[in-house]
Parts: C-alpha cells; structure tokens; sequence
C-alpha cells in the first residue's frame, strides 16, 4: 500500500491536517488545525461559510462553536483573528462568507442556512454556542437567540451593542463581552449600555482598549474567550481545572493593573471589578474585592466617572449639532454655502486639532469619535446627492468628510471620486497624486470604481500613473 511506503512521519501530517466525511453520498474535505474556505451549505448552495478546526478536532467530543457575522462579508479576518485562540483552547470557528450589513432579511437567511449546516457537518456542543460579530455583525449577533431560538452561551460584542430593537434582558443567560475602542463612535453606546445591563442584572463585562471603529486584535480577542472558558466551567458546561483556572484570573488581573498603572485608570477599577464578581465563585476574591472598593474611592476615580458623564453629555450635543447643520444644507437650494463656514460650525478644525494631540487625553478620543460621526454622515449624504444628480451637494459633503482626515485617505479617495464623475480634472488629479505614494492598491480600486471610467480615457490623468516614481 501507498501509505507503507511513505515515512510515518509524513502519514501523521496528512491525518492531522485534513479528515474526509460523508454527507448525503458526496464527500468533503475540510483541514484540521487551519481555515477552509467557501463551505457550501447542502440545503441552500447560494449560502457558504469559511471554517476553522482545531487540530485535536474529532465527531467523538462535542466542540464549542463560535458563530460570527462580518459586517461586510469578509469572513477571512475574524476567522484568522479567532483561530489562535480557538486552537489553544478548542473551538470551531464558523462565519458567513453572506451575512453582511443589512438588509436584514439577508442576515437571518444566512444566519438559519449557516446554522443548520453546521449542525449537520459538525460534533456541536449546544450548550457551549457562542456568538460574535464587529459593527453592524455585532448587533446580529445579539439577535441569534431570537432567530435561532437556542440561547449563546456568550456573545463577544464587537465596536457595537444591540440590535436596534432588543434590550438587555433580552440576553437571558448570556454572558455579554463588549469590546469597544476608545476612538470608536460607538464608544457612547456602550457606556449607555453598562447601567441598563447592571439593572437587567445580566453578567457582563466591557473592555474599553485603545484603536477606532475595527476589528480588535487578537490578544483582546483572546481575553474574550478566556472569559467564556472560565463561564463556561461557572456553567458546568466544562471541568473544573483549577490551576487553568487561576491562570486565567492572573491573566486576566495582570491586565487591569496594567491599566489600573496607566492614564485608563478608570477602565483598570472597572475591569478589576469585573473579575471579582466572575471569579468569585471560582476562587477566594475577597482582597481583590477590598481592592476594587479602595480604588473607587479614590479622586481619580470618581473625578474621571463625574467628567466621563459630563463629556457624553457634550458628545450628544455636538452630534445634535451636527444634525441642525447638515438639514440646512440640505434645505439651502441654490443658496451659496461656503466650506470653511461648514467646517467651522462642525467644529472640524477644532477636532482636528484635538485628534493630533501627542498626548492622548478623553478630549483627544471624543474629537476622534466626532470626525468618525462628521465624516460617515458627510460621506453617505455625498452619495446621496450623487445619485439626485445634485454636483454642489455631492462635493460640498465629499469635501467636509475628506477634511476630518479620518480613515487612511479613504475619504480623499471619495473626493477624487466624487471629482471624477463630475469632470474636475485638476482637482482629481491632485488628490491622486497625493494618494499614489502610499497607495499600492490605489490602481486597483480607481480600475473598479465607475466613477473614473471618463477620467481612465483622460491623457492627462493616466500620465501621472507612467511618470511616478
């Protein structure tokens, strides 16, 4: 046989990295210990998924399932970002390579299709299903056990809360993980969100960390399940291992403190507490809760929830603003509206100037929360008015959100974009000159979008692609 012939060695890696299973007649291979792509569901072949298996992966035991929507399909990146975590502490990890942002029909279709594909394919634990999702495919993922009708274990929240229609209570068992970024627009939301889940008396805990509105890194990430491995045990839904166990909860503290020894004091208590009240069934927590009423008690704690509160007040007051100021551009006709008169009423110079602080400060984090909200409204209205055919609108709004100078030149792009379709040549050109340096996907994106079409069959315009450098 083939097999005798091949070094023992080599036989192992073939049996440890790919398994073949028969479904319904047919055979499908998936990897073992890595990603397979583009699984098609048998019921439905217009729906699929990518997967990850752990390496010790076999139909003898049941597997934890984290289910995660994308909220643009792109189910490579949370399934790499999950997959060293779900490795170590064996989980499958399964998202859509459909579900995206709305509309919400389509999320639900995917969600069934994907969900009883798994169940068919895969050895899943019921009773260790967790849900996850960034943005918008966080709010599906909230929404899993109303669809579903099978209660996560734990969702993993990720830079958003709710379905717009749930409440807290909503959740029943679930153990609720946020994770939210500081410069994140929704960053509001989960602070609101804290006392409605205290009231609804649902365990929780939120982890505030550095970045904007994107997908977390991988060590907050692996925060997130160690939360779910020691809920899991609190559950009975997994053996006690006791020195696992106090290695997570030291994890874990390690971490707060670091935050606790940091300028995110505030978040540190928050965190320590958080532990406290997870552990304290687990292990003796009594001078970690004597900590905790310490250090609320301190001036730095209080004078931060007392400026916090007051700080989101303002938040909602200058995003109230910018509401009154984009309805009257887009009541102002043929009224001439100049662009710095718009700026400066948003209050974009000022926020930029926060946003470009060295030192990062609460004042610096809200500025950036307000351009993300400045730019996103400026940026959808823009095309809005694009397809109305409204050219004054259409680059008045592509101009404010290219100001905020947020997201990576992104909204430069949109500018240039904008110019392009309307035949600014001059004005398209020197924003893409700004762009080629840094851009290496720049071509790519300028080949795709219609709006260059007319622009491609400018000679001056396709000049500056030859002539760099």
């Amino acid at each position: 046989m083939l097999l005798k012939r091949l070094p023992l060695f080599i036989i192992s890696l073939i049996l440890f990295t790919t398994f073949i299973i028969s479904q319904s007649g047919s055979k499908r291979e998936f990897l073992i210990g890595g990603i397979t792509e583009s699984v098609k569901c048998i019921a439905n072949q217009n729906e699929s998924y990518t997967i990850f298996l752990p390496s010790s992966y076999s139909f003898d035991t049941k597997w934890p399932v984290i289910i995660v929507f994308e909220p643009a399909a792109r189910s490579m990146i949370p399934v790499k970002l999950f997959s060293n975590s779900a490795e170590k502490y064996g989980y499958i990890v399964v998202c859509s390579n459909n579900s995206k942002n709305g509309p919400w029909g389509n999320v639900i279709r995917s969600m069934k299709s994907v969900w009883v594909d798994i169940q068919k394919r895969f050895s899943i634990d019921l009773k260790r299903v967790y849900t996850t999702g960034f943005s918008g495919g966080s709010r599906a993922a909230s929404l899993f056990s109303k669809i579903i009708g099978i209660e996560p274990a734990g969702i993993i929240a990720c830079g958003a809360g709710l379905q717009e229609k749930l409440t807290p209570s909503d959740l029943g068992g679930s153990f609720y993980y946020g994770i939210i970024g500081l410069e994140d627009f929704n960053y509001k939301e989960f602070r609101k969100l804290v006392p409605e889940l205290e009231k609804a008396n649902i365990r929780y805990c939120i982890d505030y960390i550095p970045g904007i509105h994107k997908w977390p890194d991988d060590k907050a990430i692996n925060r997130a399940i160690l939360w779910m491995e020691t809920d899991a045990v609190l559950r009975e839904n997994l053996k006690e291992n006791p020195e696992s166990v106090k290695s997570i909860y030291m994890d874990l503290k390690l971490y707060a403190d670091s935050l606790v020894n940091s300028n995110k004091f505030f978040y540190g208590v928050r965190y320590l507490e958080y532990i406290s009240r997870h552990f304290e069934m687990l292990l003796p927590v009594e001078d970690l809760k004597i900590k905790v009423t310490e250090l609320k008690k301190k001036k730095k704690f209080l004078q931060f929830k007392k400026d916090d509160a007051i700080q989101l007040m303002k938040e909602y007051q200058f995003i109230g603003n910018f509401a009154r100021v984009f309805k009257r551009i887009e009541i102002s006709e043929n009224k001439r509206i100049g662009l710095q008169t718009i700026l400066n009423e948003l209050k974009v110079p000022y926020f930029v100037k926060q946003d470009r602080k060295k030192k990062k400060s609460s004042e610096s984090y809200m500025a950036k929360r307000l351009l993300f909200e400045i730019a996103i409204k400026a940026d959808r209205s823009s095309s809005i008015n694009l397809k109305k055919g409204d050219e004054k609108k259409a680059v008045l709004y592509a101009e404010i959100a290219s100001r905020t100078g947020i997201n990576e030149d992104w909204y430069d792009l949109r500018l240039a974009s904008i110019y392009a379709y309307y035949g600014k040549t001059k004005k398209c050109i020197k924003i893409i000159k700004s762009l080629l340096p840094a851009d290496k996907d720049l071509v790519k994106y300028i080949e795709r979008d219609p709006n260059f079409n007319e622009m491609l069959k400018n000679p001056d315009f396709m000049r500056i692609f030859i002539t760099r450098d």
